[in-house]
């Protein structure tokens, strides 16, 4: 069984500052909590092959994706190869104001293997607004506020 996320919500911040914080890959190991490495392999304005390490307490895997990049719109991650029988994963951002953003969040994955999938999920619930709530400290780190 898969598991699923959706969640939107308006933040305080400029439509280019959030879509820079989510669009750098690279940066990920500095500020998500389980992304030990990020590892580009190739890169051009509107997409990436990104390559992302994480791991929870024994268990560590890695998945490649291409990231295609809409400025100031959209990052969306196709998967490549790794651990996932499927992974479908986007962010959209929509400008409200000088100083609000809507921000869109989704993913959806099932990993191959089904004991992995059972503790993921499990991890998952508890830390999704984790990963949402680490995307927002990064850009109070990043741009102030």
């Amino acid at each position: 069984m898969a598991t699923k996320l959706h969640i939107k919500r308006i933040l305080p911040y400029r439509v280019e500052d959030l879509y820079h914080v989510v669009a750098n890959v690279q940066d990920y190991p500095n500020f998500l909590p389980g992304c030990q490495k990020a590892i580009i392999h190739s890169e051009t304005p509107d997409e990436l092959l990104a390559e992302l390490v994480v791991g929870y307490k024994m268990f560590t895997e890695r998945f490649l994706s291409q990231v295609l990049l809409t400025p100031h719109q959209k990052v969306e991650v196709i998967y490549k190869k790794g651990p996932f029988k499927h992974l479908q994963h986007y962010w959209t951002f929509t400008s409200i104001s000088d100083q609000q953003t809507e921000v869109e969040f989704f993913i959806d994955f099932q990993f191959k293997s089904k004991m992995l999938q059972k503790m993921m999920e499990a991890v998952f619930a508890n830390s999704a607004d984790i990963l949402v709530q680490a995307f927002e400290k990064r850009l109070r780190m990043v741009i102030g506020g």
